[in-house]
């Protein structure tokens, strides 16, 4: 969602409405991933549901919404019995929530804290008052939660607040999306079907020891798959900008400076890909001391055995050294620098992909 933001908050400074779209249910196999988010303004799209004629009809959809300022709940269903020629076959059903968010202060304020806890890498929920029929009044009610509490906006009712935060009790690790229908309808609220909980995880983070000519294609190819790199190299010929044009940063520094400055941890992928062993044996051992989501190294296999031996001889933990990923990336035969970087980024999706997150449907009290 965090570029979804960066889109959305330039269109509301210049006094833009913007149409959103967020995946609410899902059943079966449906072509849209729990995280999917639309953005539909006067002359612009972005991000996607699915594509297809589902996306499509939510392109006019939010539209429609735009004009009539009116917040709406969309069903479709994929099921090979009722889809229409030339539609997806994928079977399963799902639900989309749309709302418009029109550029007041109030909004952009909001909003603005939103794409910075998102930047940040924090660990927060985007809540938002899910409405829906003629007399729904709760469009665009939303609050941002960090550690059990509201952090910005507000749900407008205690009930509602206390409600949802029960209800997120114990997932700040998650990343699931939540929707949190009511148990009853409400004939205190009319038109207010739920809560949607979305988790905002920033973009994954890669740290490429090694400017050479494998961190160099690795940089670009891992750029391209949405990963927000950090290219560290001693040799200030090779650690600069110009030669990595894609990197979010370049640092010419040791390891043992970066990984000083930087603290890897949760979200992040490290590999290794210096230029002699001796530095990637640094590399790795700084590496599996954090708690990041993946390490990798270069090397021949006699290499890397020789590391795990050295590894192993000083201590490092035994669990934390099974996962090392080395010689890393896929097995798909690469030779040049170009195929490894893409087997390497391949395999660090594959981590990353190895749990899908998932749309859960709960059942609330207010």
């Amino acid at each position: 969602m965090l570029q979804t933001l960066e889109q959305m908050l330039p269109l509301l400074e210049q006094g833009q409405a913007v149409a959103l779209s967020l995946a609410l249910e899902r059943s079966g196999s449906a072509p849209t991933p729990a995280g999917a988010t639309l953005l539909v303004s006067a002359d612009r799209v972005a991000g996607t549901l699915g594509g297809g004629q589902m996306e499509a009809g939510m392109v006019r959809l939010s539209r429609e919404a735009l004009a009539s300022g009116r917040a709406s709940l969309s069903r479709f269903n994929f099921d090979s019995d009722t889809v229409q020629p030339g539609g997806m076959l994928c079977g399963g059903r799902i639900a989309f929530y749309t709302f418009v968010v029109r550029p007041t202060p109030e909004a952009l304020g909001f909003w603005s804290a939103v794409l910075n806890s998102a930047r940040k890498g924090e660990r927060v929920w985007l809540l938002l008052a899910v409405s829906e029929g003629e007399a729904a009044g709760w469009a665009g009610v939303s609050a941002l939660v960090e550690d059990g509490a509201v952090k910005a906006g507000s749900l407008t009712e205690t009930t509602w607040e206390t409600a949802v935060l029960r209800a997120l009790e114990g997932r700040s690790a998650e990343q699931d999306t939540l929707f949190l229908t009511l148990e009853t309808p409400s004939t205190a609220w009319p038109g207010l079907a739920g809560f949607l909980a979305r988790p905002l995880v920033s973009p994954p983070r890669l740290l490429v020891l090694g400017g050479g000519h494998v961190g160099l294609a690795l940089c670009r190819v891992a750029a391209l798959a949405g990963f927000r790199v950090t290219v560290v190299d001693d040799r200030p010929e090779f650690a600069t900008i110009q030669r990595f044009p894609e990197a979010e940063q370049v640092l010419n520094a040791t390891f043992a400076e970066a990984f000083s400055s930087l603290t890897p941890g949760p979200g992040w992928s490290v590999v290794a890909v210096a230029r002699s062993h001796d530095q990637d044996r640094e590399a790795v051992e700084l590496a599996l001391a954090c708690p990041v989501d993946y390490v990798g190294m270069i090397g021949s296999r006699r290499k890397v055995a020789l590391l795990r031996e050295h590894l192993a001889a000083r201590g490092v933990d035994s669990a934390r050294l099974a996962g090392l990923h080395a010689p890393v990336g896929l097995d798909i035969g690469a030779e040049t620098p170009g195929e490894i970087a893409v087997s390497i980024a391949a395999q660090l999706i594959q981590v990353r992909r190895s749990r899908k997150p998932v749309l859960v449907k709960e059942i609330i009290t207010l």
